[in-house]
């Protein structure tokens, strides 16, 4: 969509025609919603997502946060999806063994307690897994976030590929039916 409305601004910008006029239509996620289907969303949410927010948890100093820029030769994600490869059965992608990396050697480095509860979040994609396709033209986004949660522990000790396959999962579990549930969810809240 991001990019769909960037080529249009540049055409307008070029005073050339709109090669893709886009489609506003909203009626295409119209529901009618169901308490059911909203509740079977909000049991598949993890129970770490369920509790308020201490407000002093959000209060970071500006010495707290830290920017760094890193950069993966193709080499290096070769290299890592091999490690995984070895360590586990399973094709994984570069996106999923990148992810595993940065989500283990995070957590190492926040040095939590092992029983503590970390989570990874992904948006993805979803025009792709709907049974009826989102017209290319469609101005919005169809995502989801899909979201893996182990202890602090356990994914320090695990192998790269079981938390590749974490990720994997979390990503596989964004389906239509999960989709369609949140929207009705999200029509009633």
């Amino acid at each position: 969509s991001m990019w769909h409305f960037m080529k249009s601004w540049a055409e307008c910008g070029r005073q050339v025609p709109i090669s893709m006029p886009p489609l506003n239509k909203r009626t295409i996620f119209k529901i009618s919603p169901s308490k059911e289907r909203a509740s079977r969303f909000l049991s598949e949410v993890p129970e770490v997502c369920h509790h308020d927010v201490d407000e002093e948890e959000l209060q970071l100093k500006p010495q707290d946060l830290v920017q760094r820029l890193f950069h993966f030769s193709a080499e290096m994600l070769k290299k890592l999806k091999r490690i995984a490869a070895e360590e586990g059965k399973g094709d994984f992608t570069s996106y999923e063994v990148l992810c595993a990396h940065f989500w283990k050697r995070v957590t190492i480095a926040r040095k939590l307690k092992k029983n503590a509860s970390v989570h990874f979040g992904v948006l993805v994609n979803s025009r792709s897994r709907l049974k009826k396709p989102v017209p290319p033209a469609y101005f919005g986004n169809v995502i989801q976030f899909g979201q893996a949660l182990t202890s602090a522990g356990k994914l320090e000790e695990e192998t790269l590929a079981t938390t590749a396959s974490r990720i994997h999962e979390a990503v596989a579990a964004c389906t239509e039916d999960a989709l369609w549930d949140g929207m009705h969810w999200l029509e009633l809240n």
